[in-house]
């Protein structure tokens, strides 16, 4: 069985996302208002992926755990 972190999306450091907000931030200068917009949707859409994914995640633990002792406590 994998390692449950490599599900885990890779973080980053301070520096890094620092350093993507400021190129974020000079590209900006040259989109239209629409392009931005386009663009803030994209990572609201990201964002609203992960928690479903998490939110099925946690319900199928759940399930597995809690369910006439689960699959995980088959004792």
């Amino acid at each position: 069985m994998g390692d449950v972190h490599s599900l885990a999306p890779l973080c980053v450091n301070a520096l890094q996302l620092e350093a993507i907000r400021q190129q974020l931030s000079d590209v900006t200068d040259r989109l239209s208002d629409e392009q931005i917009l386009c663009l803030a949707d994209s990572l609201h859409e990201q964002l609203r992926a992960r928690r479903l994914v998490r939110v099925h995640a946690n319900k199928r633990m759940e399930r597995r755990l809690c369910s006439s002792g689960g699959e995980a406590f088959p004792f």
